[in-house]
């Protein structure tokens, strides 16, 4: 055998690790930062509700905006 067994689990591949920074709240300049193992470019829940204000608010506006230049 070569290796003891803690020499063999620290050659075992270890899962990817990230760094997530955030707000504290919304209009704040004060960040947290947190490892997670996750990968961070999956989508998360709060993503959803931005895309559905943009398609609620700033469509309509933005079609306001061009039919009135007309």
């Amino acid at each position: 055998m070569s290796g003891t067994t803690s020499e063999r689990a620290a050659d075992a591949p270890q899962p990817p690790v990230y760094l997530n920074s955030e707000p504290d709240h919304f209009f704040s300049n004060r960040f947290r930062t947190r490892v997670v193992e996750s990968d961070p470019t999956n989508r998360r829940d709060g993503d959803h509700g931005l895309i559905l204000m943009i398609a609620t608010i700033g469509v309509p506006i933005l079609a306001y905006c061009i039919f009135s230049a007309m």
